[in-house]
């Protein structure tokens, strides 16, 4: 896998991406599998604003994955609340929209092919 990221900040506005390049092969499995190697390539992106500066900020981020079993994609706008100063506790609000799901995750609502609306509300701790 190879990645690339890359980000700038200004007076409370944040723009954050990265594209990646994933290639895999040499499977080992119990029986034939259908093809040798495989490769997708996506990119995420998230915009950020602080409404209340150190306390409220607003945002929305999208991701796309293409590769040889179809192409993926997921937007959503939320905010973030920070209650404490430094940062190290979150609140996280947002309308999550993922369409043709490429992955199964445990800490996101994530499925592999779903398509829908996802909304999460999710309080952070950072250590």
């Amino acid at each position: 896998m190879l990645a690339a990221d890359w980000g700038v900040k200004w007076r409370g506005l944040a723009v954050n991406g990265q594209y990646f390049f994933r290639w895999l092969n040499n499977f080992r499995a119990d029986g034939p599998i259908p093809i040798s190697s495989t490769f997708d390539h996506g990119f995420e992106t998230v915009v950020s604003q602080f409404v209340v500066p150190r306390k409220w900020e607003l945002y929305g981020r999208t991701s796309f994955v293409f590769g040889q079993f179809g192409n993926s994609y997921e937007y959503a706008p939320g905010f973030k609340w920070y209650p404490v100063n430094n940062h190290g506790v979150w609140l996280v609000a947002e309308g999550l929209r993922i369409v043709k799901s490429p992955t199964t995750g445990v800490i996101g609502p994530y499925n592999s092919g779903f398509t829908g609306w996802s909304p999460m509300l999710q309080l952070m701790f950072n250590f």
